[in-house]
């Protein structure tokens, strides 16, 4: 009898020193990475667009239109103006931005832009 209890504990050792040593080796074996998205950020421009400027870091960005464009409801017929975001892409850093609309500047600012950040700049 005191043989058995003996057996039975060697069988629990056994299975457990093979369910550790499989953890241990399945573990050595896993690879640990992470991607990481290209860095970029957006710019989004709001309000009063029509013949702005944009200026970055003193050189031309963009010329700015209205971004809204005008459908025609196909069940009613009456046309529809909708606002359509555009994001312009700049490089994530430090960036002077400068707005101007016929020689006066509209907004005058420093950017603090992180990687995958869209900031939105109104314009009055």
């Amino acid at each position: 009898m005191h043989i058995r209890k003996k057996s039975n504990y060697m069988k629990v050792f056994f299975v457990s020193f093979i369910i550790i040593l499989t953890g241990f080796l399945n573990g050595c074996g896993y690879i640990e990475g992470s991607i990481q998205k290209s860095e970029r950020s957006y710019l989004w421009f709001t309000g009063n667009t029509e013949s702005a400027i944009v200026y970055i870091d003193n050189k031309e960005f963009v010329r700015l239109t209205a971004s809204a464009y005008s459908d025609v409801d196909p069940k009613t017929g009456e046309k529809r103006h909708q606002t359509v975001p555009i994001y312009y892409q700049i490089d994530p850093g430090k960036h002077e931005l400068r707005i101007e609309r016929d020689g006066r500047v509209l907004v005058n600012r420093t950017l603090l832009l992180g990687n995958q950040m869209t900031r939105e700049i109104e314009i009055p």
